[in-house]
Formats: C-alpha cells, sequence, structure tokens
C-alpha cells in the first residue's frame, strides 16, 4: 500500500539525486530547478495515480454455497462448492461428500497455469482447501496442467459456469470481440480443442464487470445453448458478488430444457483465505500436461507420474509425449493437406468409375441395336 511515509522517502531521495546530478554539473543549476519543481512532480503524480488506482482495483473474496443439477425427467441432486479469488488468481472446489468419503475436485489458476487436481480424503471434520492431512495415500487419481488463462479442454460445466459468475473479470476483460470459451457440454466436444463460441455478453457494474447473462450460441448462430444468468448481487465496497448463478442447457437444435444447474451462494466474504492457488501433490498423482497442445485441433497431453510437484515445461519436453505433441502441431496443415489429398483421389476414382460404367452402357446399347 501507499503511506504518506513512502512518498516523503521517494521525495527526499529525488530530492538529493537531482541535487548531486547538477553537483556533477550533469545538469546547471536552471535545469536542476527544471528538473526538481517541473518535471519530478509530474512524474511523481502519475506514478502515483497509477499505483493508486490499481490497487483500489485489487479485489479478494471467497462464496461458499450449493449447485444443484437437475437432469430433465431425472431426480435432481446437489454437492458443495468452495470459490476463492484474488485479482487474477482463482480456485474453486467441488465438493461431494457421502457418510465416509470425501471426493474433492479442484481447478485454479495461479496466473502462470491452470490445474485440475482430483483427490479423496477422509471424512474428518468440515472441508478445508489447504489442509491434505485426510488425504487417502495415492487418491490422487489424476491431474492436468494448462496455459494460464481460461479452463479450455475441460468437461467441467459446473466449475466453468461458476468460473465465468465469478472468477471471468480478466479474462473478459482481455477480449476485443464476443468470441469467448465455450462451456462444453458433452465428451464429443473435447475433440475440438480449444472450442470457443458467438456469445451475447451483458456485464455489470466496475470495477469486476463479473458477466450478469451470457447467451452462446451454436456455429450457425440458429440456436443458443447454453444460456447463462447471474442474479442477487452482494455488494463490497464498489464490487458487485452474484449470490444466484444458473445455466439452462437445451436439447441441440430445441427450445427444451436439457438440463438445469442452480447455484445458491450461502456465504460470501470481501477476503480470500486460500494460501496457494496451485494444488499440492503431497502423494504423487499421474499429470498431463497440456502446455504444448492447445490448439485448434483435439492433441492429447503428456502424461507422466510425479510424486510432490507440478512438472515445469522443461521436465515435460524431456516425456516421450512430448515430441508427438509437436509433430502433431508442425505437421497439422501437412495432415490436412494430405488428407484433402486423399478425398480429391477417391471422388475422382468413384468419377471415373460413373464415366466408365456409362460408356460401358452406351457401348452395350449401341452393339444391342445392332
Amino acid at each position: 500500500m501507499i503511506n504518506h511515509f513512502s512518498c516523503r522517502c521517494a521525495f527526499l531521495w529525488w530530492d538529493d539525486w537531482v541535487n548531486n546530478f547538477g553537483k556533477g554539473k550533469w545538469l546547471s543549476a536552471r535545469q536542476s530547478v527544471f528538473w526538481k519543481y517541473k518535471v519530478w512532480p509530474c512524474l511523481f503524480l502519475f506514478v502515483m495515480s497509477q499505483a493508486l488506482s490499481s490497487s483500489l482495483f485489487a479485489h479478494e473474496f471467497e462464496v461458499d454455497g450449493t449447485m444443484r443439477i437437475t437432469p430433465t425427467g431425472y431426480p435432481a441432486f446437489s454437492h458443495s462448492i468452495h470459490i476463492y479469488v484474488r485479482d487474477c488468481q482463482w480456485a474453486i472446489f467441488r465438493v461431494l461428500e457421502d457418510s465416509t468419503y470425501r471426493t474433492v475436485v479442484e481447478i485454479s489458476d495461479d496466473g502462470d497455469n491452470i490445474y485440475k487436481l482430483t483427490r479423496v480424503e477422509t471424512k474428518n471434520g468440515s472441508f478445508s482447501p489447504d489442509d491434505y492431512a485426510n488425504v487417502i495415500p495415492n487418491s490422487l487419481l489424476a491431474g492436468e496442467i494448462h496455459p494460464s488463462g481460461f479452463p479450455f479442454r475441460m468437461l467441467e460445466i459446473e466449475s466453468i459456469t461458476l468460473y465465468y459468475a465469478y472468477a471471468s473479470s480478466c479474462y473478459l476483460d482481455s477480449l476485443t470481440n464476443q468470441i469467448i470459451g465455450s462451456i462444453m457440454l458433452s465428451p464429443s466436444e473435447l475433440q475440438s480443442g480449444d472450442e470457443r463460441s458467438q456469445a451475447l455478453i451483458t456485464r455489470g457494474s466496475p470495477p469486476l464487470r463479473l458477466p450478469s447473462k451470457i447467451i452462446f450460441w451454436d456455429d450457425t448462430r440458429k440456436w443458443t445453448n447454453p444460456i447463462f444468468s447471474a442474479s442477487e448481487y452482494t455488494n463490497f465496497g464498489n464490487a458487485q458478488i452474484p449470490s444466484r448463478v444458473s445455466l439452462f442447457q437445451y436439447y441441440q437444435g430445441e427450445t427444451n430444457i436439457l438440463e438445469t444447474f442452480e447455484f445458491h451462494a450461502t456465504r460470501i466474504l470481501d477476503t480470500c483465505s486460500l494460501k496457494s492457488f496451485r494444488p499440492l501433490l503431497s502423494n504423487g498423482a499421474l499429470i498431463a500436461d497440456y502446455r504444448f497442445s492447445h490448439q485448434n485441433t483435439y492433441t492429447p497431453g503428456i502424461p507422466q507420474i510425479v510424486t510432490n510437484t507440478w512438472p515445469t515445461m522443461a521436465e515435460s519436453k524431456l516425456k516421450r509425449g512430448y515430441a508427438a505433441t509437436q509433430i502433431n502441431r508442425e505437421n497439422k496443415g501437412e495432415t490436412e493437406a494430405i488428407e484433402m489429398s486423399i478425398r480429391r483421389f477417391w471422388v475422382r476414382l468413384l468419377l471415373a468409375l460413373i464415366f466408365i460404367a456409362g460408356i460401358g452402357g452406351l457401348v452395350k446399347m449401341l452393339f444391342t441395336k445392332k
């Protein structure tokens, strides 16, 4: 934070530097006065205003609540959600519990990477995001690591819906159009790679400007699927945080609802108690590294077994799967050209066979008449 003491220290340092600069005959006395009393105040005010404005718009909060999923024609079910946001860093925990065990699916972004990790722990007391003491050994089933930004390549309808509701401010601010990351609704969509959708976005008031409604369009722009909305806002200073979030998924090409996702916040705090936005790997896990394979077509992540730390990019480059991702990336255009050539060959062959069959029929008809 900027305070009077730090500003005064900066002023005294500059005053001493300009005076010594002038005494060293680098500046004349007149130039020294000009720098000291005209240039310095302008620079000082500019830097302080920039720093002060950034500190004012810094934000952190956490949200607890319940997600209720209602598939059409089937009973509804629900589980708890915990969300932590600090500026552009965020973490979303889906917690599924029974009488004995607790399954935790975490998706988070620490500003360097996006992580996904599933862990199973014994149900001993209430859930704590930073407490790994109850994690069952060898229960870190699988993890993923992706580039920071939007959580592409994840079939996580609930978590990405809540990401848009609470943590998408930095991502949406960075966009220059209305084409945004899709909320994938079926496993087949994973084959599309980093899928994006045309969308009609309505955002709230600054500074966060979290979305209050998003209408996702299909490729034809004739049908909407899904539709996101947020409502019942809580004010923290000049920031508005929604208490209710919903997502309506429709049958493809229809107006009938296939599934409804409804989140109700039970607690919102204007602080973030999460210690780290990078999940711990105290018991090891099977990790898939997707940082080299994000593109328009599907490429598998680089699989590797880790012990207690997430792999660096240098470590992943040494794995066997790295070469495959690069070959796929570099030869993507060549592969498409080959596939196009093969299709053209079969079309030409089919046309040739039709032509030969036609000539044969014509010849047969002529000889038959004779």
